[in-house]
């Protein structure tokens, strides 16, 4: 076999990686980086089953293939867009609240799963419980508009008075429950 012929190794974990999750296993994976930090902190293991991709939601985390460098990525789903009867799917990391999101993609050729607990400190946090998935649509919902809110509180803290702050009474409170949710 020549070198155009040999598969990487990146390459025959992938398809090894979504064979397991389209057959219905789960994967049990160790995540690296720092991109989903509070959610996922860098060495923690998630277990991901496998999803068609009409059955995520907002703020499901997912496993999926970037378009750019092809490595899995482990990322929020805070957008699903419809155009030309194409569905889109965008993601962000936890960590990059004012970043954007990652680039659109067409989930039938990028999504492999999605994360359904994290082991964190020798135990099991289930993403699929009422009060997470609640706590995940929320954090998906405010990280699209966070870069707003954050400036808007930049300017509430330099001294400026301006009484009709909802979004930041709204972010604070936000904050206030997602810290709460993290306690259970």
């Amino acid at each position: 076999m020549d070198e155009k012929e040999s598969l990487h190794s990146d390459d025959i974990f992938k398809e090894i990686f979504a064979d397991l999750l389209k057959s219905g296993k789960n994967v049990r994976l160790r995540a690296l980086g720092w991109s989903m930090h509070p959610t996922i902190k860098n060495g923690e293991y998630v277990i991901i089953k496998g999803i068609d991709y009409k059955d995520a939601k907002i703020g499901d985390i997912i496993a999926s293939q970037n378009i750019r460098d092809k490595k899995i990525v482990i990322h929020r789903l805070v957008q699903k867009q419809n155009h030309n009867n194409l569905t889109f799917l965008e993601t962000k990391g936890d960590s990059g609240f004012g970043k954007g999101t990652d680039t659109p993609m067409n989930p039938s050729e990028y999504i492999f799963g999605k994360v359904i607990s994290i082991e964190k400190n020798n135990k099991i946090v289930n993403l699929e419980s009422g009060i997470n998935q609640l706590s995940n649509y929320l954090i998906a919902r405010f990280s699209l508009n966070l870069p707003w809110l954050l400036i808007i509180r930049k300017k509430f803290i330099r001294g400026l008075e301006i009484p009709h702050l909802i979004p930041l009474k709204l972010y604070e409170n936000f904050l206030r429950l997602v810290n709460r949710l993290k306690k259970y």
